[in-house]
């Protein structure tokens, strides 16, 4: 994933505490004036807005990390049931054709 010009590290008291729990997790804060988190399963990658960076507490922080780790334990089939909601979005917004490789996607996936 290349989010050019829109990804800046953490914090380092942040990083350090996710990376502590878990080592193969790579975790960036994303530009944006919302606060949230968001985990990216398929990239074991945790994501914290600037917008949450200014909100929340170090502890409140933290607390949003391991919840954000969390998703990223969950099985396949529960990663991709998180995901099928925003595949369905692009593919009924793209050309027909598209739907048969939505469908070949969820035949490997299933």
């Amino acid at each position: 994933m290349r989010l050019v010009g829109l990804l800046e590290p953490l914090p380092e008291f942040l990083a350090t505490n996710i990376r502590s729990r878990a080592p193969e997790v790579r975790c960036a804060a994303l530009r944006t004036i919302h606060a949230n988190a968001i985990a990216l399963p398929f990239e074991q990658t945790v994501l914290f807005t600037t917008g949450a960076l200014q909100r929340l507490s170090p502890e409140g922080l933290i607390a949003v990390g391991y919840h954000e780790l969390s998703h990223l334990q969950e099985g396949t089939s529960v990663k991709f049931l998180r995901v099928l909601p925003r595949v369905l979005a692009l593919e009924m917004t793209g050309p027909p054709t598209n739907f048969s490789r939505m469908t070949a996607i969820m035949r490997v996936h299933s």
